[in-house]
């Protein structure tokens, strides 16, 4: 669609070499300098286009680079518009990829952290079409790279990228689905090394001992874990794992059986130390993206117990996992109510998982029933856990009793 001068937005220059303008100079075959008019689409494709050359420019200051980012993030919806966008893609992506591909993670936030999330932040905002297709496959790939080695902001925009471009743009061909299969099988090894890394990480983020002294008006940079250090990443990939299982099951079933039993054995039967949670700098957040972790965690068993390979797995190992479950009811902090409604969630997907093959796990769970039955772990305190979760945790374990029940007479 094309623009008008009164349907696009007026852009602020941020001190740049090439300027909007509504005409340009033309040289005839006779030599002549003529005036010639300028279509208001191709001088505000020009415009942006000289955004993304200070973006990527090494040479420019930092404050241009980052006023011209958030320029180009504010008005990419009438971007996207203009008739040249298709060519203004092209030259955004080729620029952007390269640039992010060149330049460093940053652990620490300051101005080129900040470049660096926009610039990942407005890929992902492009829309996913047919014009975006053919630059698909390889926005992806460097996506999958990136993750391992982002910090945890920017990790987290490219896992929404790998999945929004999945999910909009199946591989083409057979080649294509083992190309990015291969990826997918890499990337299901880094939530295998980061769900066996989970102690270590706990302990180093849960306690933060080099917290900075700032003195009056003084702001010392935010330090940003890396996103195999990232209990919010962690918390992010299941949801991926099963994205990608629902499309490449055959291929990845090892993977995700191997990702089940570190699951239930190294994420479920953790938990701080009375030490570490009466430390004086102990961190109340980072405990609660620690429960989040482990609440994800039993999302996601809860689903693949209904799938029949990984059955006898999770059987093997339900003792642990039912203990889990209650640990996190048991620790789940009271201002966190959203957290506690999650895990009766998953503990219903547990209960209504009813094929024959996991009843023997529902059964495990009435072993524990005085623990469940104990308002003060599944409830909690706080008005809101109670008003809010009370109705859905009671109608939960009734329906276990009842599944149990009814099987028994059977």
């Amino acid at each position: 669609m094309s623009g008008t001068p009164s349907s696009q937005p007026s852009v602020r220059d941020p001190d740049l070499s090439s300027q909007q303008s509504n005409s340009a100079q033309i040289i005839t075959e006779s030599g002549q300098t003529v005036q010639q008019p300028v279509d208001n689409d191709f001088a505000f494709f020009q415009n942006f286009k000289e955004y993304v050359r200070v973006i990527t420019d090494n040479e420019r200051e930092e404050v241009k680079k980052f006023k011209a980012a958030q320029e180009l993030s504010e008005h990419l919806e009438f971007i996207v518009q203009n008739s040249y966008y298709k060519d203004f893609l092209a030259y955004l992506l080729d620029e952007f990829l390269r640039f992010i591909e060149a330049g460093e993670p940053i652990y620490h936030e300051n101005s080129k952290a900040q470049i660096r999330k926009l610039v990942l932040e407005i890929i992902h905002r492009l829309p996913r079409n047919s014009d975006l297709e053919p630059h698909a496959r390889k926005i992806q790939s460097i996506m999958f790279r990136l993750v391992e080695k982002e910090n945890e902001d920017c990790a987290q925009v490219c896992l929404r990228t790998i999945h929004e471009i999945h999910k909009a743009f199946k591989p083409a061909n057979t080649q294509e689905a083992q190309d990015v299969s291969t990826e997918i099988r890499a990337f299901l090894q880094f939530v295998n090394v980061s769900f066996h890394n989970l102690q270590t990480t706990m302990t180093s983020v849960l306690v933060n001992e080099n917290a900075p002294s700032q003195g009056p008006g003084q702001r010392e940079p935010r330090s940003i874990p890396k996103a195999t250090q990232s209990l919010k990443v962690l918390a992010d990939l299941p949801l991926q794992v099963v994205f990608f299982y629902q499309a490449f099951q055959s291929k990845i079933e090892e993977d995700v059986s191997k990702l089940i039993r570190i699951m239930i054995n190294n994420t479920l039967t953790l938990h701080p130390e009375p030490a570490i949670k009466n430390h004086e700098h102990f961190v109340q957040e980072s405990f609660v993206d620690f429960i989040m972790v482990q609440i994800k965690t039993i999302s996601f068993l809860a689903f693949m117990l209904k799938h029949r390979p990984y059955h006898e797995i999770i059987e093997q190992d339900s003792v642990n996992f039912i203990k889990g479950l209650i640990a996190c009811f048991r620790w789940c902090p009271a201002e966190a109510p959203h957290l506690r409604r999650e895990v009766i969630v998953a503990c219903r997907h547990l209960v209504s998982a009813n094929q024959p093959e996991t009843l023997s796990f529902r059964f495990k769970m009435v072993g524990f029933m005085d623990e469940l039955l104990d308002e003060s772990v599944l409830i909690g305190t706080g008005w809101t856990n109670k008003e809010g979760s009370r109705t859905l945790a009671y109608s939960t374990l009734a329906d276990l009793i009842h599944q149990v029940t009814a099987a028994d007479f059977c």
